[in-house]
């Protein structure tokens, strides 16, 4: 999240909402503060300011987008940004289903594996799909006006939803019974 603040609509809403960094920051200030004695949120200082070199890995991007820092937000009391960290939660809880029997397991559906096109959780990329491609900068403007995402990150979030959409319609029309998209999103097929 480069922009300190980004504007999106969620999925099967018409209101815009502004999710601001600065909340982030100062949910861990106020975590981290000797007289708070529970951490809600999974967030670390590197985490909400990664060097240059730490700004990839995945462990750190889900100390912040994950439920626990949504639940922790709402309870400050900064709704709106809670609201995208829960979207972008929901999608990376999506995309990282590994095992078939996890949902059942852990009682997360979000983690079950796609068995049809029409499944809830394909519906959810979809739709996570259009919000992302709303909050590119408009064609008029050539650099990200600070309130959106760059061009290059909205256009390769939704060329890979696009892709993985694509994989999962070839796959079970090829008479696989199940997907997981963790499978496909693991660091040893990047390699």
């Amino acid at each position: 999240m480069c922009a300190q603040e980004l504007l999106f609509t969620p999925p099967g809403s018409a209101t815009l909402h502004s999710a601001k960094w600065s909340d982030l920051v100062e949910l861990h200030k106020k975590e981290s503060d000797a007289s708070h004695s529970i951490k809600e949120s999974r967030l670390n200082t590197i985490a909400i300011n990664p060097p240059l070199i730490a700004r990839r890995p995945v462990d750190l991007a889900l100390c912040v987008f994950c439920l626990q820092t949504s639940a922790a937000l709402q309870c400050f009391g900064r709704s709106e940004t809670a609201i995208l960290v829960s979207l972008l939660a929901l999608f990376f809880t999506i995309m990282n289903a590994k095992s078939p029997e996890a949902g059942f397991r852990l009682r997360d559906a979000n983690q079950d594996p796609i068995r049809n096109e029409d499944c809830a959780s394909m519906q959810y990329l979809i739709a996570f799909s259009r919000m992302v491609e709303q909050m590119k900068p408009p064609r008029s403007k050539r650099r990200p006006s600070g309130k959106t995402l760059t061009t290059d990150t909205a256009n390769a979030t939704v060329t890979s939803i696009t892709g993985f959409q694509s994989l999962v319609q070839f796959l079970l029309n090829e008479g696989y019974q199940y997907v997981m998209l963790g499978r496909y999103t693991n660091v040893h097929i990047e390699k």
